[in-house]
């Protein structure tokens, strides 16, 4: 996936309402939670991704459809880069 990133001033990189549609499918043993998940993306990135040192928090509504239908919830996650996460 590709994201169009807005930059602060501050550094703080940005996403905003990136809607992805029908570009994962999720596979489980329980076909209730199994199918075509299509979201909409909020990210705030501080760091520098492509150094490996970064922390975000992500926000949206996926939306995952199957054969029971459609099925909406709501997303808040957030998390540091590896570098971050190990530092003292």
């Amino acid at each position: 996936m590709s994201f169009d990133f807005t930059t602060d001033v501050d550094g703080t990189h940005h996403i905003r309402d990136d809607y992805h549609a029908g570009r994962c499918i999720v596979e489980t043993d329980d076909p209730r939670v199994s199918g075509v998940r299509s979201s909409t993306s909020n990210i705030d990135l501080w760091g520098n991704a492509n150094a490996g040192s970064w922390a975000l928090v992500q926000w949206g509504t996926p939306r995952l459809e199957n054969d029971g239908g459609p099925g909406m919830a709501s997303l808040w996650a957030s998390a540091p880069s590896p570098a971050v996460a190990t530092s003292s």
